[in-house]
C-alpha cells in the first residue's frame, strides 16, 4: 500500500515538473502484471488433489508445498538473471 502511495506522489511530481509521461514504464508494468497473472493457472495445474478415501496424492502431481518450493526456486533463478540483465541495459526513455 505504501509503495502505491509513493509511486503516486512521484508521478505527481513528475507531471508537475512538466516532464513527459513515462509511457514505457506504464506499458512495462501492465505487461508484467498480465504475465504474472498467468502463472497461477500453471501452478494450480501442477498441484494434485488429495483423495480423502486413501489419503494419497494424485499420481504424477505435486503437493502444494512442493509446488511452492519449486515455483519460488524458479522465480529466484529468473529474477537473478533478469535483474542482472536489466541493471546492465536498463529500460530508459519514453516509448
Amino acid at each position: 500500500m505504501l509503495a502505491v502511495v509513493l509511486d503516486a506522489l512521484a508521478y505527481k511530481r513528475l507531471t508537475a515538473a512538466g516532464r513527459k509521461t513515462p509511457t514505457k514504464g506504464i506499458v512495462l508494468s501492465v505487461v508484467a502484471g498480465v504475465l504474472m497473472g498467468f502463472f497461477y493457472s500453471f501452478v494450480a495445474q501442477a498441484m494434485g488433489r488429495f483423495d480423502s478415501a486413501t489419503l494419497s496424492l494424485e499420481a504424477g502431481k505435486l503437493s502444494p508445498y512442493t509446488a511452492i518450493v519449486l515455483f519460488s526456486g524458479g522465480r529466484a533463478c529468473v529474477e537473478l538473471s533478469w535483474n542482472s540483465i536489466v541493471m546492465v541495459r536498463p529500460f530508459s526513455g519514453v516509448l
